[in-house]
């Protein structure tokens, strides 16, 4: 049974025979596996194990039963997949267990001498054994959702039209495996498959920074530029959310901050490399590295998923910083060396002249737009 989170209200009941353990993913789909002796118990097209195979039901020993594996949608109204599992003994189903790729483990005992095994199992013959099966369970049922207002800037964490090369983060459902899988590399470029999760643009795959059951953060990809709009899906294991429309800008600049809420002390290197803070202020006249998201198209044009590097991707349209009022141009303003194509490198330099202090107002622009404002920087 399945009831809401105040417990005043059932969302679902299905009934089974001698359940043992349950799972839930995070599409809410639940798994169950146990032991039953019923020769008509339901089983799914494609299932491992369609037919009961414990022999009569009710021997002279009491009864035979075989394990069964169930995944039942989130909403309890369809079995997604079911099957026995077990032979002509008694096969009896304890724990469950569900990995980051959807791969589900059930463990139990069994007495029967024909329960099925793999090629190279460690133990061919079963009988009066513990076992181990890990099954490959569909997952067509679990769809990706999110809706435009969940698509942010990943610095800002900010909705509105996103730009060619920026970092975005997406809040959702059914985006990926429960643990968080992190930015990997083929072949010197960023996955765009991690975990099991694509995000496509227009029907690109796109780079992924890092994807979790509910969350997710992707590159959008050069290609847009140009385009007013653009489709993103969310892809797991096949599964495709609905085609989302975001809205499209040339820039859309943002600049990353420590506590990563998209205000307050910014992601700001001081001039000997470390963290700029209240506690580690940066001297008037230093230079500071500021890290920031969001600024379009580079000249060379940005390539998907590739790290910094010779030549340095630079923005096509004018970059300034203001801090404490007064605008200066950078030293440098390009991509960030050794990091994800889309995350900015601002080097400038502290003007002279500024009232100092622990939250100094900064703001990055590029063309015409501006990051948030609400970033800081300690000045001494």
């Amino acid at each position: 049974a399945k009831l809401n989170a105040a417990g005043t209200a059932l969302i679902y009941a299905a009934h089974l025979t001698v359940p043992g353990k349950i799972f839930v993913d995070a599409g809410g789909n639940t798994y169950f596996a146990g032991s039953t002796s019923s020769p008509d118990f339901p089983t799914t097209p494609g299932a491992l194990q369609k037919v009961f195979a414990g022999g009569h039901p009710f021997d002279e020993d009491g009864y035979d039963s075989d394990a069964f594996v169930t995944k039942l949608n989130a909403a309890g109204t369809a079995l997604i997949y079911s099957t026995y599992l077990g032979g002509k003994g008694d096969d009896l189903a304890w724990g469950v267990g569900l990995d980051t790729a959807g791969n589900f483990y059930v463990t139990g005992s069994t007495d029967s001498p024909d329960f099925p095994t793999t090629t190279g199992a460690s133990q061919a013959s079963p009988a009066g054994s513990a076992f181990l099966a890990k099954l490959d369970l569909p997952s067509a049922a679990v769809v990706p959702l999110f809706q435009p207002s969940s698509v942010v800037n990943a610095a800002s964490f900010l909705s509105g039209p996103v730009a060619p090369g920026e970092i975005i983060t997406v809040f959702g459902t059914g985006f990926g495996p429960g643990p968080l899988t992190t930015l990997r590399l083929t072949a010197g470029l960023v996955n765009t498959t991690l975990g099991g999760t694509r995000v496509l643009f227009d029907g690109v795959p796109a780079p992924l920074i890092y994807t979790v059951e509910n969350q997710l953060s992707v590159v959008v990809p050069y290609a847009v530029a140009g385009k007013s709009s653009t489709q993103m899906q969310v892809e797991y294991r096949g599964s495709r959310s609905a085609a989302v429309t975001l809205q499209l800008a040339p820039v859309s600049p943002a600049i990353f901050t420590l506590d990563s809420s998209g205000r307050g002390a910014g992601a700001i290197l001081n001039q000997d490399s470390s963290v700029n803070s209240p506690a580690n202020p940066a001297r008037i006249g230093s230079v500071v590295s500021i890290f920031a998201t969001g600024e379009g198209q580079t000249s060379p044009g940005g390539v998907d998923g590739k790290p910094g590097s010779d030549p340095v991707p630079h923005p096509i349209l004018p970059v300034s910083v203001t801090i404490g009022g007064q605008t200066v141009t950078p030293n440098y303003a390009g991509g960030a060396p050794g990091n994800v194509a889309g995350l900015m490198q601002v080097n400038v330099q502290i003007p002279s002249g500024i009232q100092t202090g622990s939250a100094v107002p900064v703001l990055l622009k590029v063309g015409n737009e501006s990051s948030q404002a609400g970033v800081t920087i300690a000045v001494r």
